[in-house]
């Protein structure tokens, strides 16, 4: 696509009357397209990231989905182990170091990264982010700094017209991989552009990128926003919405009307106005308002057009076609429209393990392996650079602490695990967002505080067999 095109399209999406998504999309390119799943999604990606952007923004339910989905994944630790599997210790303290300050703008913490990260794959489908290497003005050993990328800067419509051999959705290829990646600077930085070009087209090497994306067809590098499938239900619950009640204000607005022949008495109760009329004469108005009694001159009448609507089926339409968006951004129904009705405490302890599955799913499968893995792989290069003994450091990705339904039948359940060998310590330290060794210097520390008599009357910690029996919340227990 040439620039020309390109500014054309993207100019035309800037302008005042654009709302975002309407009805019309359903049949907009939806005939049998050949093609690779990319081009396929080229074809729409700028605009579906428009429209899901205008529906985060605009949308109280998009809104909320993309909050709950960035709350559910929090942030993953990074603990840096060596070959024998104990806390490697310089490591470790070089990481929390770079965690604590990785952005090149100085906005928050590795943690809050992770957040960005997993915001813009639900908006824009994708996370962009370049290493900087900066030794000025940052403080850490390590100078790797990290910074963010808008993805809608990614120039996926670029295949190449400038020679490059193999070009494809603003990527340059060698060998089936990423050599390249192509970004229009103007969209983002207004002050750095040269010559006539608003847009300019900027190169940067892919060993400089960190591209977070969903993989769900073969050979795919753009990933697609979380609300393009539901962008429009989600415009059509708000237009469902604002014309129920616009209905509700109609139907208030006057409240009796007196049919007359007395012409002389008919007055319409309201305030008078006047209004210019076609031929530009004035021309006296009433305005009827809720409550007021608006009387008829002779030979006028008035008729009122009630349409069908879906009546008693309303709510329950709504319901569904929010359980249908829930589904297809992967959270629960109830987290999205925060209505509890009709759960038991068995059916949230069902919901909650099958959002538990979801959420370590998308760190598993994802987060770590596209994201924190690549981004440690990139620090211990630079870290051995300065400090050679860091060589033997390998990185642990330790996931958020999961708070279930009823926590004491879960510690329970772990340590009934523990103690007949069919799990560890360490999995269930780890489910914590703790280590053992962290477990160890606690212990430690209360020892040296004295704090054993408190936490351990009986000399030791409490048993199964003397703890008391679990809580029974669900539906029959007494």
């Amino acid at each position: 696509m040439s620039d020309e095109l390109y500014n054309t399209i993207y100019g035309s999406l800037q302008q005042v009357g654009y709302e975002g998504s309407s009805t019309s999309y359903r049949r907009e390119l939806s005939g049998i397209v050949y093609g690779t799943s990319d081009n396929i999604a080229a074809r729409e990606l700028l605009f579906l990231q428009l429209r899901s952007a205008h529906a985060i923004r605009n949308n109280g339910y998009a809104k909320a989905a993309q909050k709950k989905y960035v709350e559910n994944l929090k942030a993953i630790k990074v603990n840096w182990k060596d070959a024998k599997g104990k806390k490697h210790t310089r490591m470790q303290d070089l990481w929390d170091e770079f965690a604590a300050n990785p952005s090149l703008d100085g906005y928050g913490t590795l943690d809050n990264i992770q957040s960005i990260w997993n915001s813009s794959i639900f908006q824009s489908g994708s996370a962009h982010t370049r290493y900087q290497i900066r030794r000025t003005g940052n403080a850490n050993k390590i100078p790797l700094k990290l910074d963010l990328i808008q993805s809608e800067t990614h120039d996926i419509f670029y295949n190449g017209q400038d020679g490059i051999k193999d070009v494809r959705t603003g990527i340059e290829f060698e060998d089936s991989k990423p050599v390249n990646y192509f970004y229009r600077r103007g969209l983002v930085d207004t002050s750095v552009i040269t010559g006539n070009n608003p847009y300019e087209r900027i190169t940067i090497p892919a060993d400089e990128i960190l591209h977070m994306f969903i993989r769900e067809y073969p050979n795919q590098w753009i990933g697609i926003p979380f609300l393009s499938s539901v962008l429009i239900p989600l415009y059509e619950l708000d237009e469902l919405s604002d014309a129920t009640v616009a209905k509700q204000k109609a139907a208030q607005a006057i409240s009796w009307i007196v049919k007359g022949t007395n012409t002389g008495n008919s007055m319409p109760v309201g305030a008078p106005g006047k209004v210019k009329d076609n031929a530009g004469n004035d021309k006296i108005v009433f305005k009827a308002n809720g409550g007021n009694v608006q009387y008829l001159n002779k030979g006028e009448d008035i008729a009122f057009y009630q349409s069908t609507d879906v009546g008693a089926n309303l709510l329950p339409f709504i319901n569904s076609e929010l359980r249908r968006v829930a589904a297809a951004i992967g959270l629960p129904y109830f987290q999205l429209t925060g209505d509890y009705s009709g759960i038991d405490f068995s059916t949230l302890r069902g919901i909650a393990i099958e959002l538990r599955n979801r959420i370590e799913f998308i760190h598993n499968f994802y987060t770590i392996p596209l994201g924190l893995n690549p981004l440690c792989v990139k620090f211990k290069g630079l870290a051995t650079l300065y400090n050679s003994k860091v060589s033997n450091a390998y990185p642990s990705f330790q996931l958020p602490r999961w708070y279930g339904v009823d926590g004491l039948k879960d510690a329970q359940e772990d340590v009934l695990e523990i103690q007949n060998g069919i799990g560890t310590l360490e999995k269930a330290l780890d489910e914590r967002h703790l280590t053992f060794e962290e477990v160890v210097a606690d212990r430690e520390k209360i020892t040296e505080l004295g704090l054993d008599n408190l936490l351990y009357p009986n000399g030791k910690p409490m048993a199964q067999a003397n703890n008391s029996s679990a809580n029974t919340n669900s539906t029959g227990n007494a």
